[in-house]
């Protein structure tokens, strides 16, 4: 491990320009010389990285323009010419139509003055650090996640009502999710076709409606 630097493997020359090797053949003796190969991780989380519109008393971010990869850590911005960051609601990730992970991140970081995660804001990201949902939100939008791959958390005392249409559909979960307490809407086709790699998903007891094909 090396803080602020991502592991990319371990290579037979230093500059990485050799072989990356995961393992050596069972029995070999001979002495072996390998190199860790590092990536620095940048973090983009300027105002300067994303769109946005300014309101009277606060910020809705549009879009995202800054760089994807392993390496890049995405932090919204809180605040912005010191207003508040009240949503995200443009498109972050790929289209709702791409039907493939194809924009990937270390980490995703949501500031606690997000109370609404838009429609489609980010499809298709594969994010190697837990996504945790900050106990601000209380509204993700339809196809918000769609196709993306992460673990899913949610920060404690969530004020989360409701996930929409297609939220997570097809979605690559790493963990158990724990949907909060509090959380009162489902809809349809929220979880459809989402890979749980751990086997399930818990939901709290304040839920009073799932719509068709949520859990599908």
């Amino acid at each position: 491990e090396r803080k602020g630097w991502l592991f990319l493997g371990w290579n037979t020359a230093a500059d990485g320009s050799g072989k990356y090797l995961q393992t050596t053949s069972e029995g070999r003796q001979e002495d072996l010389t390998l190199y860790a190969i590092w990536q620095e991780i940048m973090v983009n989380g300027s105002a300067e990285n994303f769109e946005y519109k300014i309101g009277p008393e606060s910020v809705i971010i549009t879009g995202y323009t800054g760089a994807y990869g392993k390496n890049i850590d995405l932090v919204i911005p809180s605040y912005i010419q010191g207003k508040p960051v009240v949503a995200v609601d443009g498109m972050l990730g790929g289209s709702a139509e791409v039907l493939a992970v194809t924009y990937y991140l270390n980490s995703l970081v949501i500031p606690d003055t997000v109370e609404r995660l838009g429609d489609n804001c980010f499809n298709g990201m594969a994010i190697s650090q837990p996504v945790v949902i900050p106990a601000s939100v209380k509204q993700i939008g339809r196809e918000c996640f769609r196709i993306s791959e992460f673990s899913l958390e949610f920060a404690a005392g969530s004020s989360l009502k409701s996930i929409g249409e297609y939220a997570f559909t097809g979605a690559y979960i790493h963990n158990v999710p724990v949907l909060p307490e509090g959380l009162e809407v489902l809809e349809s086709y929220a979880f459809c076709d989402a890979l749980l790699y751990c086997g399930g998903i818990i939901l709290p007891d304040t839920l009073e409606y799932i719509g068709g094909y949520a859990l599908a």
